[in-house]
């Protein structure tokens, strides 16, 4: 309900959204993960590892499906735009 918290050496921080409408949560953490570990080796930047990831979650969520076959990059940043996913400090 509260986002994703993430931290290492450089960051410490959380990554929110907008609330939406839960269809399914199945496959949502598969979904983070892959996510997550896709933008790791993109970038040594947490905050984007944690922005990609609930965006992720958000795409398996609100898709009613366990696997959403219609996730890609793309998609993802729609749904940062949309849902407006962002890191804020702590």
């Amino acid at each position: 309900e509260k986002g994703a918290y993430a931290v290492n050496n450089d960051y410490e921080g959380i990554v929110t959204a907008q609330p939406f409408a839960i269809k399914a949560a199945n496959g949502a953490g598969d979904a983070f993960m892959a996510a997550l570990v896709n933008e790791s080796l993109a970038t040594p930047d947490i905050r984007k590892w944690a922005e990609a990831g609930l965006a992720a979650a958000i795409a398996a969520m609100t898709s009613g499906q366990v696997i959403n076959r219609d996730v890609s990059m793309d998609l993802l940043e729609e749904i940062k735009k949309v849902h407006k996913v962002k890191w804020k400090s702590v």
